[in-house]
């Protein structure tokens, strides 16, 4: 039997995915194929979205693909969107966080009106405050990660007293 790189992807894949579901996992991270991208070939980038999607879900966790923002064009952007909700994947996140620049606004905004209501938008990177968190929120953010979580809940409870 002759092993391509896809038959080779989908075993590591799928091995991966049991291990991760099977320690209790309830969601999975996926980074967008980024040479697939680059390289326009989107039929690849679907069927591995689809994959990843379909393992998961039928294992019980989410799956989130991230599409690093700062990398991509208006265009890509949206395209990344289309895709991961043609796949019927649980969220959308801007980037891994460690990027050269923070989430941007226009980025939420674009990604919450090009995915359909209940798939999620994550935004991480550049969330600081309170204020960053509660803009990114009214641009259509539903789940933000920021390494400054502990003093944006501090900041919020202290605003709220």
């Amino acid at each position: 039997m002759k092993l391509d790189g896809t038959i080779l992807l989908q075993y590591v894949l799928t091995r991966f995915m049991c291990c991760m579901i099977g320690n209790g996992a309830n969601e999975v991270d996926m980074l967008i194929n980024i040479d697939a991208f680059k390289g326009e070939s989107y039929g690849l980038m679907l069927n591995e979205i689809l994959f990843v999607t379909q393992e998961d879900h039928a294992g019980g966790a989410g799956v989130k693909v991230i599409i690093e923002t700062t990398l991509r064009t208006r265009r890509e952007k949206i395209l990344a969107c289309l895709l991961t909700q043609t796949a019927g994947t649980d969220s959308v996140k801007t980037s891994a966080g460690f990027g050269s620049s923070g989430a941007k606004i226009e980025d939420v905004d674009q990604m919450s009106r090009v995915v359909e209501p209940g798939t999620g938008v994550k935004v991480a990177g550049g969330i600081r405050t309170c204020k960053d968190a509660l803009v990114m929120i009214s641009a259509g953010a539903n789940r933000i990660r920021s390494s400054a979580g502990g003093s944006i809940l501090n900041e919020s409870l202290r605003a709220s007293q």
